[in-house]
C-alpha cells in the first residue's frame, strides 16, 4: 500500500490495514464526541497517560478584548466574531497550547479502538534543532518554542513515532517556508508537517520522504510508503 499524502491538509478514512487521520481546530469537537461515544463502547487495549479530558478554552468567544462589535452581530458564528475580536500573540499561543493538549488526547484516546494509526498533518512544531534553518535565532519564535517542543516530546512518547526522521534520522528538511525575503529559494525552512504513525505501525513502514520539488503553496507534500 502506498499512499502520497499532503499533510498540510487532513481526511479521516478508514482501511483494512490502518487509520488515517488529522484533526482540524474547526472540527475538534465533534471529534471529541466521537472518540468519546466509540471509547465508552470499547475495552482500553493501549495504556495511556491522557486519562482526563482537558478543557478547552474558545479564545473568540472567551475573549474580553471585543472592540467596535456592532449592534446586531451574534455569538453563534465565529466567523461573525473573528471579524471584530482581535486577538494578542499571547492569547492565540495560549489557545495553541490549550489546543494541543485536546488534540494529544483525541490521539490518545483513538489509539484504543485504532491502534494502527497514522495522523498526517501540519502541527506547526518543529521538534528540534534540525528541523528549522536557525534555531538560534527562532527560539522565542511560535513554533519552536520550548514548550511547544516540550509537548512533541510528549506527543511522541504516548507511543507516536515521526515517522521521518525514524527513517531519515540526519536529513536537514523542510515542509514549509516564509514568504517573504526569497525564503523558499534560500531553503530557510521549518519542518512542522508531520506523517505521525502509532507503534503498531512501525513493521509497515517503508519510506516517508519530503516532497520539496512540488511547489504550490508555502508547505509542500509528504509521502509515506506502508507495507501490507
Amino acid at each position: 500500500m502506498k499512499m502520497s499524502l499532503p499533510s498540510f491538509s487532513g481526511a479521516l478514512f478508514t482501511e483494512a490495514a490502518c487509520t488515517i487521520t488529522m484533526a482540524s481546530e474547526a472540527c475538534v469537537s465533534s471529534l471529541f464526541s466521537t472518540a468519546a461515544k466509540t471509547t465508552a463502547k470499547t475495552k482500553s487495549t493501549v495504556k495511556t497517560t491522557a486519562a482526563t479530558k482537558p478543557t478547552l478554552r474558545h479564545p473568540l468567544r472567551s475573549s474580553k478584548r471585543n472592540t467596535n462589535t456592532p449592534a446586531n452581530a451574534t455569538a453563534s458564528s465565529t466567523s461573525d466574531l473573528a471579524a471584530h475580536v482581535l486577538l494578542s500573540s499571547d492569547e492565540r499561543q495560549a489557545f495553541k497550547m490549550e489546543w494541543l493538549e485536546h488534540f494529544r488526547y483525541y490521539a490518545v484516546e483513538l489509539l484504543r479502538t485504532r491502534p494502527k494509526l497514522v495522523l498526517c498533518g501540519d502541527y506547526n512544531i518543529c521538534h528540534e534543532a534540525i528541523d528549522i534553518h536557525d534555531p538560534v535565532r527562532n527560539a522565542t519564535n511560535s513554533g519552536f518554542l520550548p514548550e511547544e517542543r516540550e509537548w512533541m516530546t510528549r506527543f511522541l512518547n504516548e507511543g507516536f513515532i515521526d515517522t521521518f526522521r525514524l527513517l531519515h534520522p540526519d536529513n536537514r528538511e523542510y515542509t514549509w517556508w516564509s514568504y517573504r525575503f526569497n525564503s523558499r529559494a534560500k531553503n530557510k525552512g521549518w519542518r512542522i508537517d508531520y506523517c505521525m504513525a502509532s507503534e503498531a505501525v512501525r513493521p509497515m513502514l517503508k519510506e516517508a520522504r519530503i516532497l520539496n520539488d512540488a511547489v504550490h503553496s508555502d508547505h509542500c507534500p509528504m509521502m509515506l510508503e506502508l507495507t501490507d
